[in-house]
């Protein structure tokens, strides 16, 4: 129950923050059975759960982990691959070629705040693994093994 708590605690102050930027009537859309709100998932619970995907601020996996040990699967990309893709997502053309190339890089970069953070490297109830996920089929794979 204490769990449960703090758990609610951390996403009620998550979903405050957010509310400005998504609309509730907005957010309903992003959901399917692939993406489930997190209000539905915090009233199943995750303490049955084998493998749990959250895409949410780093804090939520230090809060989980209290209560058990974790191993959290990180994306892990090549630099210059990882750019591309996001100049990609932006239908942006890197210009290698550009006089400013730091502000080219920054005009595709997508910032997606406190998803990752160093402290996550030092608690010792959390086993960080780099995984490669392009192409896909190797991390199914290796999953499908545990």
């Amino acid at each position: 129950k204490a769990y449960a708590e703090r758990w609610m605690k951390i996403m009620n102050a998550k979903t405050e923050r957010n509310d400005d930027q998504k609309p509730e009537k907005n957010r309903r859309r992003l959901f399917n059975r692939g993406s489930v709100p997190i209000e539905v998932s915090n009233e199943i619970g995750f303490d049955d759960c084998d493998y749990i995907a959250l895409e949410h601020n780093y804090e939520i996996w230090m809060e989980i982990a209290q209560d058990w040990p974790l191993e959290l699967h990180v994306p892990c990309r090549d630099p210059l691959e990882h750019l591309m893709s996001q100049c990609n997502f932006k239908f942006r053309e890197f210009n290698c070629e550009a006089e400013d190339i730091e502000n080219e890089v920054k005009s595709c970069m997508v910032h997606i705040s406190n998803r990752f953070n160093s402290e996550l490297e030092h608690d010792t109830s959390i086993h960080l693994k780099c995984f490669n996920p392009i192409p896909v089929d190797r991390y199914l794979e290796y999953m499908g093994t545990l």
